[in-house]
C-alpha cells in the first residue's frame, strides 16, 4: 500500500487535544517505570553484586577524593517514560547496561500502545503496563541491536556517533509502531519506518525539532534554578520539571502516533483484532 502524508504541528496539536482526560494515566505509568527501575538498580543489583570501586581524581593541593561517575540512564524509553540517570552501582556496568534493555523493552510496547490508542481515541489504562508485555522479545532485538550499531560506530569516533545517532531516530522514528500495531518483526518495522520517513522527510524532522526544542524549554528552568536559586526552590523546580517532561513525552508520543495514523493508519493498535472506532485513522484499508 502507498504512504500517506502528515503534517507535524497538526499532529501536535491533535495530539494535546487527545490528551485530555487520560494524562494522568502516563504519569502513573511512568513513575511506575521509575520504581521498577530504582528497585532493580539499587536494590536488586545493589545486593547481589559487590559495589562498584570509585577512581581517584587528584585535587590542586596534592590531595585526592573519589570521582563519582554517572554511567547514564539505567532506562530510556524510546517513546513514553523518562531517563532515570543513578549511575553506576555495581562493579560490573555492563549489567546495568543489560539491565537498561530489559526493563526498557519490557514497558515499550505499553507506552506505544498508549500513543497509538489515543490517536484513534480510544481509552487508555494503567493496566497497560501488564497487558503488552508480549512485544518484549521484539523491543528487546531492537535494543541489542541499538547496542551493536553504538558499538561499531564508537570506535570511528564521536562525531561518527552523534551522525549516526541523528540519522538513525529520524529514519527510525515510527519503528515502535509497526511492532505493535502490525506485530512486525524488526526488519518490517525498519523497513516500514524508512518508508513513512521517505515520504515525509521534511515533516518527520520538524515534529522531532519541535520535541527537542519544547524538551529543552521545559529543562531550561531546571538549570537556571540550579545555578543561582536556594537548594529548596531547586527542589521544587525539579519536580515541576520532571512532571513537565512526563506530559512532554506523552504529547509527542500521540504527536507522533498521529503521524503514523494519517501516514499508513492504524490497524489494531496493540490488540488482538482490527480495531473499529469510526475515527477515519483506523482504517483497515492502508494496512501498508
Amino acid at each position: 500500500m502507498g504512504v500517506g502524508k502528515f503534517e507535524a504541528w497538526k499532529a501536535i496539536k491533535e495530539a494535546w487535544t487527545l490528551l485530555i482526560g487520560s494524562r494522568r494515566t502516563f504519569v502513573y505509568m511512568t513513575l511506575s517505570v521509575g520504581i521498577v527501575t530504582w528497585l532493580v538498580s539499587n536494590l536488586f543489583l545493589g545486593w547481589v553484586l559487590p559495589p562498584a570501586e570509585p577512581e581517584m581524581t587528584a585535587l590542586s593541593n596534592g590531595d585526592v577524593m573519589p570521582l563519582l561517575r554517572n554511567e547514564g540512564p539505567i532506562v530510556d524509553l524510546s517513546v513514553g517514560g523518562l531517563s532515570f540517570g543513578v549511575g553506576a552501582t555495581t562493579a560490573y556496568p555492563w549489567v546495568e547496561r543489560f539491565a537498561e534493555a530489559v526493563i526498557s523493552a519490557l514497558f515499550a510496547g505499553a507506552f506505544v500502545a498508549y500513543a497509538l490508542r489515543r490517536a484513534v481515541e480510544l481509552e487508555v489504562r494503567y493496566a497497560m503496563l501488564a497487558d503488552y508485555i508480549r512485544f518484549f522479545p521484539t523491543f528487546l532485538l531492537l535494543e541489542v541491536l541499538a547496542f551493536a550499531a553504538f558499538f561499531v560506530l564508537a570506535q570511528l569516533g564521536g562525531l561518527v556517533v552523534l551522525l549516526a545517532t541523528v540519522v538513525g531516530g529520524v529514519a527510525f522514528a515510527f519503528v515502535q509502531f509497526y511492532v505493535v500495531d502490525r506485530d512486525a518483526g524488526v526488519g518490517e518495522a525498519l523497513q516500514g519506518s524508512i518508508r513513512v520517513v521517505n515520504s515525509n522527510l521534511g515533516q518527520t524532522v520538524l515534529l522531532l525539532f519541535t520535541g527537542a526544542v519544547l524538551g529543552f524549554l521545559v529543562n531550561t528552568p531546571l538549570m537556571l534554578a540550579g545555578m543561582f536559586l536556594p537548594t529548596a526552590v531547586t527542589v521544587v523546580a525539579g519536580i515541576v520539571s520532571g512532571l513537565a517532561s512526563i506530559l512532554l513525552t506523552a504529547l509527542m508520543s500521540v504527536a507522533l502516533a498521529c503521524a503514523f495514523r494519517d501516514a499508513v493508519g492504524i490497524y489494531t493498535a496493540g490488540g488482538e483484532l482490527p480495531i473499529e472506532t469510526g475515527h477515519p485513522g483506523a482504517a483497515l484499508s492502508t494496512r501498508a
